[in-house]
């Protein structure tokens, strides 16, 4: 598949931006050549590259933050005993 169009889809009502949706797209499919009547470019494909880069950095942090989280709940489980 190489060109997609979309119409009224949940999925685009959610995205901000075109640009961010077909971010997204991309990130899944990047044999892509057009999307929604827009010609993909290297400038959409760089900005499906950092989009994911910014997603991967986030659940990274996310983790890390739970994983403190839990430790602090070990530590303080350990010091009431």
């Amino acid at each position: 598949m190489t060109d997609l169009n979309v119409k009224k889809c949940p999925i685009e009502r959610d995205a901000s931006s075109i640009d961010v949706l077909l971010a997204e797209v991309l990130r899944k499919s990047t044999k892509l050549e057009r999307f929604c009547k827009i010609k993909v470019d290297s400038s959409a494909k760089l900005q499906a590259i950092y989009l994911g880069q910014f997603k991967h950095e986030k659940e990274v942090a996310e983790a890390k933050a739970k994983a403190a989280e839990e430790a602090a709940k070990e530590a303080a489980e350990l010091e009431a005993n």
